[in-house]
Parts: C-alpha cells; sequence; structure tokens
C-alpha cells in the first residue's frame, strides 16, 4: 500500500534510478521533509530509492487516506503541495547547475556542501554519476583541482587544500543552490 513519509528525525538521500543501472542524487532528506509527496500527485509508483544514512524516524501515513479524508486533509494536501514546488524549484535548479556549470566549479561546490561523510559519495564512480560526468573527466578535474593547490590527497580520498580556491572557483553553483532553500 502506498504511503507518504514525514521525516521527523535523521537524514537520507533520494536517488533516480538511470539507464544501465545508473543513478543520479536528486537531494537530501533532512527532517520536516516529505517522502512520497511526488508520487501521491501523480498517482503513481515509486519513481526513486530513498537511502537513509542514520536512523531515521518518519510519520507514516496511506495516501488513499488523505485522498479520501477530503477537507480534514486539506492542510496535509496544502503541506504536499508545498514540498512538491520546493523540488520542482530545485530541480530546475540541477537541470541549469548541471548544463550551464563546469564540472570543476560542480566539484568545487560537492567538496564544501558535502563535508558530512553521511552525504559523501562511496566512490569515484559513484561521484561522477552524481556530477553527471565521465569517470575519466571527473579524475582529470580532480588532477586539475590537486595541481591548483584547491585539493589534496590523503590516502585514497581527496580533501580540501585551500578553501578559498574551492569558494571562488564555486561561487555562482553556490549562489544558485542558495536561492532555491
Amino acid at each position: 500500500m502506498p504511503r507518504l513519509l514525514f521525516l521527523v528525525s535523521g537524514r537520507a538521500r533520494v536517488f533516480l534510478p538511470l539507464y544501465a543501472g545508473r543513478t543520479v542524487l536528486i537531494e537530501t532528506y533532512r527532517p520536516g521533509d516529505i517522502v512520497g509527496d511526488l508520487e501521491f500527485f501523480l498517482d503513481a509508483s515509486a519513481t526513486c530509492s530513498v537511502q537513509c544514512t542514520t536512523e531515521v524516524e518518519s510519520v507514516s501515513v496511506s495516501m488513499d487516506a488523505v485522498r479520501r479524508g477530503g477537507e480534514r486533509m486539506s492542510q496535509v494536501i496544502l503541506a504536499l503541495g508545498r514540498s512538491v514546488a520546493g523540488k520542482l524549484r530545485q530541480s530546475s535548479v540541477s537541470g541549469a547547475v548541471h548544463s550551464g556549470y563546469t564540472v570543476a566549479a560542480r566539484l568545487a561546490a560537492y567538496f564544501l556542501t558535502h563535508r558530512d561523510p553521511e552525504f559523501q559519495a562511496r566512490n569515484l564512480t559513484e561521484l561522477s554519476e552524481w556530477l553527471g560526468t565521465s569517470y575519466r573527466h571527473l579524475t582529470r578535474t580532480l588532477s586539475e583541482l590537486t595541481s591548483a593547490g584547491a585539493l589534496a590527497k590523503n590516502g585514497g580520498r581527496y580533501v580540501i587544500h585551500d578553501q578559498k580556491k574551492l569558494t571562488e572557483l564555486a561561487a555562482e553553483v553556490l549562489s544558485e543552490a542558495q536561492e532555491t532553500r
């Protein structure tokens, strides 16, 4: 039975499956976010996969109960509509960022905004999918940022070496992301 989930505590990541087993990171969810709102309005099956990155507590409501609730559920339906509107705005900005900014700028923004290990890609293949670029182009860009001194390699991981350089490179991408929040 399809359900709406209202995240009360914890964090999760939402992925959209693509062709050939690839996935794209759509959103990171925090308390107050709703899972299943798009499916509610589209009357569709789940189109994304959710991965909890911490222990999560949520309130679950049957979609049928919300649909049958009429006026009693108008506040819930209004909250769902606001959530969908926010996701659509974020999706539009994400699409613009992926098509309008270089991989270097998007990668710099990634390092500045994904410092929490729970929200980091597990490996470079996953990161290349999230950024919408090839693995080869990602590794070239990482080498360029390392040579420029913005990143450093620490064992098998890349870490921020010069935050000012990364911030300058990612400034426009970060300002786009701030405007949608």
